[in-house]
């Protein structure tokens, strides 16, 4: 089997995707943001998070955009999980 038949390589390869997407679209601030938020996340075991922000202008960059494109990072990392696969979608 090649990597590309593997499914959790796939899975790997459409998260990466993703977020490579986001940082070329996303202004530089933004998407550090968004990156820090997600490896806090999943360094936490993923599940519930709270997100505590140092000064308005971090509070300024959690836009709406930004707290969605956040639930597509968590979706798409929970997809790589056996049996959450459909998360991606």
């Amino acid at each position: 089997m090649t990597d590309q038949d593997d499914p959790q390589e796939i899975r790997r390869q459409r998260f990466w995707l993703y977020v490579e997407t986001l940082r070329a679209r996303m202004p530089q601030a933004q998407f550090g943001l968004l990156i820090e938020a997600t490896r806090l996340w999943a360094a936490n075991g993923g599940g519930t998070a709270r997100l505590r922000f140092e000064g308005k202008e971090e509070r300024e960059l959690f836009t709406p955009e930004v707290q969605q494109e956040l639930l597509n990072l968590m979706g798409l990392l929970g997809a790589k999980a056996p049996g959450h696969e459909e998360r991606a979608d």
